[in-house]
């Protein structure tokens, strides 16, 4: 095997990347995708400046588009997009011209195509001018349309979307193309065109709703920065299958067991400093079986997954619901997504769109009247936030009143953020609060575990008698009708933890035949003063096909006991409890 990385230098990198790409032409299939993934690497690790990068993956692709793998060519689009809050505008630029002089010729690769469809829809204003009109870069992407696969078409379809937003006189061809996709075979395109045809009617509503989901892409976070995914691809390569790695699977276990060990002892008294009363709150004080369980037909048979005679069992903490959000329904569909409406009524509509990365978010509202007087001097206060760190932006009056504003986990597991809109419409003061779904699960990144670790650490978890761990194990009614399988309902908590709750979730024995799924991940806060703290999170869900009426919910914690309790309301609050 060739040890290239590792005599690579900043001055030798150009030289041996031009030798690699010579030889691509003529190297064994058998070498060739890892040979391929090697350049890649190279040109990102070794660049002096990323326009090389740009240029050698450029070329890399039109000698060797069939082995560029989908995490190469997303990695291209990661690095001219950004990291962190800047972005490169001139390496911005540099790419976009550089893909569409690429994309000019007659024969290109698909991934290409690919990328090309997405840097261009972003960034198309950087290199308009006299020669390269709006009308000349439609006409580019749009000459490969016919001949990309059913995804290659899906991108394009997204970009000419996005074109025809950033450009007006583009829209006729971008209506006509998505009319002719609003029928197609493949359900994907055709979803795809159907919504977007919708998106680009002139409708009032539609104006907002444009604004918040056509808009430019934000950077990428730091950590993506670090974490380069194609250094795993080498130790996937070297075994043909990632799910069989030891190198993975040791990595894996070796992360998990330092983080989570962080909190082993209670005699740690800086891993227990950010406890809060409110945690102590949620404690039974009786020691023993926690007495809600004991008349539960499944007691006996979850007896040893539940946690007695320990410190730190939770009470079950009250409903969501009782809380009487003005806007329950919106805040319930935002919890678990990043994108949609946050509040309206007869006269306002709230636009609302989030992005977090570990312990930050960014988010952006816009306020729409729906009577077509305008909204005038707009406030906005947030409040019941100890946990969180918010910055609001001024408010903009450029169209439709818009805000950004940025926010910060300081703590375990803020309280629900009430915010407070108060603005001016046809001369009548306004005046009112909703929830503002910047909730525990937005600060949480889930945790891919082996299962002998994390059997070792739940039954740790549930039966040491250590101050820093918190558990809460309830008995709950199986949401769906009697004759719907357990395993089929376990299936809907699985997804629900992975997809909407930001934990990883696995199924015992199997996703086939479900029993039990398990879900574990880290919720992350940095207090104002000191460093980055990472809270171990684990879920249990579990049915018996004998006794289909409840199912057992288990979770656990160290640090603090907030974290699974805001979890099991949300879990609670999809099930209409």
């Amino acid at each position: 095997q060739m040890c290239i990385r590792d005599r690579c230098t900043p001055e030798t990198a150009k030289k041996i990347v031009d030798e690699l790409l010579a030889f691509t032409d003529e190297a064994d299939l058998n070498i060739k995708e890892e040979l391929v993934l090697k350049i890649a690497i190279l040109a990102e690790r070794f660049a002096d400046n990323l326009v090389w990068y740009i240029d050698v993956i450029v070329k890399l692709i039109q000698t060797s588009g069939d082995y560029i793998t989908d995490d190469i060519w997303q990695r291209v689009i990661q690095i001219v997009t950004g990291f962190g809050v800047e972005q490169d505008a001139e390496l911005q630029r540099y790419a976009t011209l550089k893909l569409y002089t690429a994309l000019n010729l007659p024969h290109i690769h698909e991934t290409l195509v690919k990328i090309g469809s997405y840097i261009l829809a972003e960034y198309a204003k950087l290199i308009v001018d006299g020669n390269r009109t709006p009308d000349k870069i439609f006409e580019v992407l749009q000459r490969h349309f016919v001949s990309v696969s059913e995804n290659g078409k899906a991108m394009l379809l997204t970009a000419f979307t996005k074109l025809s937003n950033q450009f007006p006189e583009l829209r006729d061809q971008t209506q006509s193309i998505l009319e002719i996709h609003t029928e197609h075979w493949d359900p994907d395109l055709q979803q795809r065109a159907v919504e977007y045809l919708e998106i680009l009617q002139e409708k009032p509503e539609m104006q907002s709703i444009r604004e918040v989901i056509l808009q430019k892409m934000p950077c990428y976070s730091e950590e993506i920065q670090v974490n380069n995914p194609l250094i795993h691809r080498i130790f996937e390569l070297k075994t043909g299958d990632k799910n069989k790695d030891p190198t993975l699977d040791y990595e894996k276990k070796k992360l998990m067991e330092t983080q989570m060990n962080t909190y082993n002892t209670s005699q740690q008294a800086s891993s227990v400093s950010f406890q809060t009363q409110k945690s102590d709150a949620l404690l039974l004080n009786t020691g023993g079986v926690p007495q809600h369980l004991l008349g539960n037909p499944l007691y006996e048979l979850c007896s040893k997954k539940i946690a007695q005679d320990v410190p730190n069992i939770m009470r079950v903490p009250d409903s969501i619901k009782s809380m009487n959000f003005k806007n329950m329904n919106e805040f319930k569909q935002l919890v678990t997504t990043t994108t949609g409406i946050l509040y309206q009524d007869d006269e306002i509509q709230i636009d609302y769109k989030s992005e977090f990365q570990t312990t930050t978010g960014r988010i952006a509202m816009q306020f729409v009247s729906k009577t077509g007087k305008t909204l005038e001097q707009v406030s906005l206060m947030v409040s019941n936030t100890p946990e969180l760190y918010f910055n609001l932006s001024p408010v903009k009056y450029d169209g439709n009143p818009k805000v950004m504003m940025q926010t910060a986990s300081l703590a375990p597991a803020p309280a629900i953020p009430i915010l407070t809109l108060k603005y001016v419409c046809n001369g009548q003061n306004r005046s009112f609060d909703v929830a503002l779904p910047v909730v525990a699960n937005k600060f949480i990144t889930p945790a891919d575990i082996p299962l002998d670790t994390y059997t070792k650490f739940f039954a740790e978890y549930t039966t040491a008698k250590n101050n820093n761990y918190y558990r809460l194990d309830n008995f709950i009614r199986n949401p769906a009708p009697n004759n719907v399988p357990v395993s089929e309902v376990l299936k809907k908590f699985g997804s629900l933890l992975s997809g909407g709750l930001n934990l990883k979730a696995n199924g015992i024995p199997d996703m086939n035949n479900l029993k039990i799924v398990y879900a574990a991940g880290q919720y992350q806060f940095k207090p104002e003063s000191g460093d980055q703290k990472n809270l171990p999170i684990m879920v249990e869900v579990e049915g018996f096909q004998e006794q289909p009426e409840y199912l057992r919910i288990s979770l656990r914690a160290a640090g603090s006991g907030e974290v699974i309790k805001n979890i099991y309301q949300f879990i609670l609050m999809y099930l209409g409890v």
